[in-house]
């Protein structure tokens, strides 16, 4: 809901089993860090380049409420529209009229424009990118006897922000910990 506190608040809600915590929606970032070397065992990079879009195609509305599309070439191509093998078109309907209605454009030029400000605006969010995720396999060090005084400094809870460096491989990135499996035998995280 849009009018609700969550989204008026900008906050996150998480739900694990029967406890619900109201959480910034950006996560905690308290400067745990997963090295090689020090806790990391290993990482599963996931890379889905299924919903980029290199090329839109930004549909608005004329006047009598038709179709209105850009003139030759009819898109806008990303920066990165290069960076793959064959370009991914998609079209877009933009709320964008011609009228002489308030909010709306007063010819088809100016219309269109406004058409490819919108359709940039997309690639600067980051459409034309695909997402990774991380599949982390780390020691949790407040586990082990060596860091019994330094638990609270290391421990990791759900929506953390923790920065990962596998200088192996040159990853450096700051990931989100959205689960992870606890061993109910030994009362410890996997």
């Amino acid at each position: 809901d849009s009018d609700g506190m969550l989204a008026q608040a900008g906050a996150l809600l998480v739900v694990d089993n029967y406890d619900i915590f109201i959480l910034p929606p950006d996560g905690r970032d308290m400067g745990v860090t997963v090295r090689r070397g020090k806790n990391l065992k290993g990482v599963k990079v996931n890379y889905d380049s299924s919903d980029v879009i290199t090329r839109i195609v930004p549909e608005g509305k004329n006047e009598e409420g038709d179709p209105l599309y850009l003139t030759a070439p009819g898109y806008v191509d990303s920066p990165r529209i290069a960076e793959y093998a064959f370009p991914r078109a998609k079209k877009i309907a933009y709320d964008v009229r011609v009228g002489e209605n308030e909010g709306e454009f007063a010819s088809e030029d100016a219309a269109r424009a406004e058409l490819v400000q919108l359709a940039q605006a997309d690639f600067d969010g980051g459409i034309d990118l695909p997402t990774y995720g991380l599949d982390v396999d780390l020691v949790m060090l407040e586990d082990t006897e060596n860091y019994p005084d330094y638990a609270n400094l290391q421990a990791i809870h759900a929506y953390d922000i923790v920065t990962v460096i596998d200088g192996l491989i040159g990853l450096t990135a700051q990931v989100r910990m959205t689960y992870y499996k606890a061993n109910l035998l030994t009362g410890q995280y996997e």
